[in-house]
């Protein structure tokens, strides 16, 4: 593989954006595209996800087309591109950076691959652009914790579905590490952050996977992406899908505590 493959790539105007990086994990990846097709949000948006393995790259299927246009479900069309980078970035950090440079929405929505959005996460992530338009961060105050792809509870981090400005991150200082990369974004002084209350946009799927940076902590930064597993090469087309009920698991957790509570 040479050069930067980009695969759907679109001109637009005002959109919100979805940016994931990924690494080795497919599966997880054609789960996370999945969760982008089932927004309700009712205007345009785009999904760029970023590869860095130079052993792999990735397509959706060929009967979509080369612009990688979806039917959506809330009749807007979506976009997803596939950027296929042939070399690896140095951290995490300076994945971000270039992960986010290939977005065209004046909002960017950052999520891993490992990480799901709610059906509503557009839609709630514009209303919460509406309150604070002026805000450098927006999030929510709350993410779906699953362990093992059970749901777990309600919980909050550092990343509950982070949203940033396009203006803030045209001055941003990027973190040139592969830790606490999102901390330096979201907390540190200066930045104009608003977290709605009440709000859960966003899935952290834990354990299960060996693939996850936070294994490797114990080791320097530059040496962290060197213990990596690499087991996928070749090419792979994309079959976006949930493997596990996610949505009916929350539902059905939210509904069995409002009946324990009568």
């Amino acid at each position: 593989m040479s050069g930067v493959v980009e695969v759907g790539r679109f001109a637009g105007g005002s959109i919100l954006s979805i940016v994931c990086i990924t690494y080795q994990r497919y599966r997880l990846l054609e789960e996370c595209i999945q969760s982008y097709l089932e927004q309700d949000y009712q205007g345009p948006s785009e999904m760029v996800v970023v590869n860095d393995s130079p052993l792999v790259s990735y397509s959706l299927p060929s009967q979509i087309g080369n612009t990688s246009t979806w039917a959506g479900k809330a009749g807007w069309t979506k976009q997803i591109a596939i950027i296929n980078h042939p070399t690896r970035f140095p951290n995490i950090g300076r994945k971000l950076e270039y992960a986010f440079n290939q977005c065209q929405g004046t909002h960017v929505y950052r999520i891993d691959e490992d990480d799901l959005l709610m059906p509503n996460a557009l839609t709630e992530t514009a209303k919460m652009i509406e309150a604070r338009p002026y805000a450098d961060v927006v999030r929510s105050s709350n993410f779906h914790l699953f362990g093992n792809n059970k749901y777990e509870r309600l919980s909050d981090g550092i990343n509950n579905g982070n949203v940033f400005s396009r203006s803030y991150l045209q001055r941003v200082v990027w973190p040139d590490t592969s830790a606490d990369e999102d901390l330096s974004l979201v907390f540190k002084d200066g930045v104009n952050q608003y977290t709605a209350p009440n709000t859960a946009t966003m899935i952290y799927r834990w354990r299960g996977d060996s693939t996850h940076i936070s294994n490797h902590l114990h080791l320097p930064s530059e040496e962290r992406l060197n213990f990596m597993p690499t087991t996928e090469s070749g090419h792979i087309v994309l079959n976006p899908h949930f493997d596990h009920n996610y949505y009916d698991q929350i539902y059905n957790s939210f509904i069995s505590s409002i009946n324990n509570d009568r």
